[in-house]
């Protein structure tokens, strides 16, 4: 009878085992559908943060894009600035060209008409 025990006691251990095996196994199982569903989500992550760097990537070309123009504008502005400047002058000059020209010809106009 003592053999029995222990037989018995040898199978509690066995079923112990198999469902120790059994429970490990199925831990398995959930890890590998966690793993799976672990990689999937990183798939759209890489996938997001690829969109996202190509936006950031198109959003710096069209920054730099900008500010070439606005430097271009910039220097557009200078160039008119200094041409309105050289146009002023030249109109300055012009007027009192005018000026002198209009008090010579007064003035010999005058002298004209005082001799005659």
């Amino acid at each position: 009878m003592i053999k029995y025990l222990d037989s018995l006691e040898n199978v509690d251990d066995i079923h112990s085992i198999v469902d120790g095996i059994l429970k490990l196994h199925q831990d398995l199982l959930i890890l590998h559908q966690q793993n799976e569903q672990i990689q999937i989500e990183n798939k759209k992550l890489l996938l997001n943060i690829t969109q996202k760097e190509n936006i950031i990537r198109e959003n710096i070309q069209i920054k730099n894009e900008f500010e070439k123009r606005l430097i271009d504008n910039d220097q557009q502005l200078i160039n008119l600035k200094k041409q309105i400047e050289e146009h002023i002058e030249q109109y300055q000059k012009l007027q009192k060209e005018f000026h002198l020209y209009k008090e010579d010809h007064q003035t010999k106009t005058s002298k004209r008409l005082f001799y005659n």
